[in-house]
């Protein structure tokens, strides 16, 4: 069960990488960020080129690719979402990526919803609600409300519906390769698509350059961290003894992590009220995935 291990150190700088982006996000732009971040990101990988193995199939090849196109959308969603809101609001909301799991299941593989997910999904929806409403329960309409008019929020949806999609090719694609050939040919292609949306649609190089003089070394550090938990979460994954709705709560636990240390960082409100809450949220996600 070293997997365990691997999954709860990843989940671990899973969420100190969500702090380090939400304070380098204050001052800088979210596609400037990623581009700089992913290009960092790889730069970190190369030295690493020699160990990779590029002998597998042109079908793994594009499955890849579009893996990296959802991992692209979620991340331009999530961190839009970070930059506007509290950390531990944006954070625990995150924990809806299992739950998509489980209704892409019924509509696409006809698997049924049992008694523990059908309570798993209410826990979500309840902890949800609490986190939105802030403490403000007289407002009892507010959380439905911004569910349809709060773009933020509507981003954190789509962040975890795409995350959704890429978690399982993720595991489907580390049973025919190894985790290091599927970090490097990940972020390759996340750099490249990411390069050409900033010369396409924005100012190329003065974006890339202005990124950097407003991130500086903590948008290194981000890009670090980012890159080491990624590739343990690929380990976790990889491992032939784990399963995906194993892996994946125990990934939540960043959620918490964002909850209780970036919220006291970042001084924000109502900090016990919504950890009790992503408490809440993460035992409804161990329920859907029983």
């Amino acid at each position: 069960m070293n997997w365990i291990i691997i999954a709860i150190f990843s989940a671990i700088f899973f969420g100190i990488q969500t702090i380090l982006r939400k304070k380098v996000l204050k001052r800088e732009h979210s596609i400037e960020f990623l581009t700089a971040s992913f290009t960092i990101g790889f730069i970190f990988l190369l030295p690493f080129i020699s160990r990779v193995n590029f002998n597998f199939s042109f079908e793994i090849l594009i499955l890849i690719f579009f893996r990296s196109i959802f991992v692209i959308v979620a991340m331009i969603a999530f961190v839009k979402a970070l930059k506007h809101l509290p950390i531990s609001t944006v954070a625990p909301l995150s924990n809806f990526k299992p739950l998509f799991g489980v209704v892409l299941g019924l509509l696409l593989l006809g698997e049924p919803i049992g008694l523990l997910q059908f309570f798993g999904i209410l826990l979500l929806l309840f902890g949800a609600y609490v986190i939105d409403s802030e403490g403000h329960f007289k407002d009892w309409h507010k959380p439905i409300k911004d569910l349809f008019t709060s773009s933020d929020i509507q981003f954190v949806i789509v962040f975890s519906l795409f995350y959704a999609f890429a978690a399982v090719m993720a595991k489907l694609i580390l049973n025919h390769i190894a985790p290091l050939d599927l970090i490097f040919i990940n972020f390759f292609f996340k750099m490249v698509v990411l390069w050409a949306i900033i010369f396409i649609f924005y100012n190329g190089w003065s974006d890339i350059k202005e990124s950097w003089v407003l991130g500086k070394w903590w948008l290194v550090l981000s890009a670090l961290v980012g890159v080491v938990a990624i590739f343990t979460s690929y380990v976790a994954l990889g491992d032939p003894t784990s399963k995906l709705i194993l892996v994946l709560p125990i990934l939540q636990i960043s959620t918490l992590i964002d909850v209780l240390l970036g919220g006291k960082i970042f001084k924000e409100q109502h900090v016990l009220l919504k950890t009790i809450a992503c408490i809440l949220m993460i035992l409804g996600v161990v329920l859907i995935l029983i």
